[in-house]
């Protein structure tokens, strides 16, 4: 392998682990659904455990997933996210 493949697989890497590097977050009735939210990066997935987060949340430029991790739909309820 030459300099030049060499120079471009190293300034590649970096790029290419942060595009699969997301990670999950578990929150649980009661703790702040905000402070994840707001620690959580583009890619990342949090899971809701059954209960009501009585927050109105804000999520400013990220794409995050929010799951509930109950099948059934009526045992996660939050106020309000924007």
């Amino acid at each position: 392998m030459n300099i030049f493949n060499k120079t471009f697989l190293f300034a590649c890497l970096p790029l290419a682990w942060s595009s699969v590097h997301a990670a999950n977050h578990m929150v649980q009735s009661g703790q702040s659904l905000q402070t994840t939210l707001t620690n959580a990066a583009s890619g990342d997935l949090v899971l809701l455990q059954d209960g009501f987060y009585d927050e109105h949340c804000v999520v400013a430029n990220k794409a995050i997933t929010i799951k509930s991790i109950s099948a059934d739909s009526d045992t996660v309820q939050v106020r309000s996210i924007t």
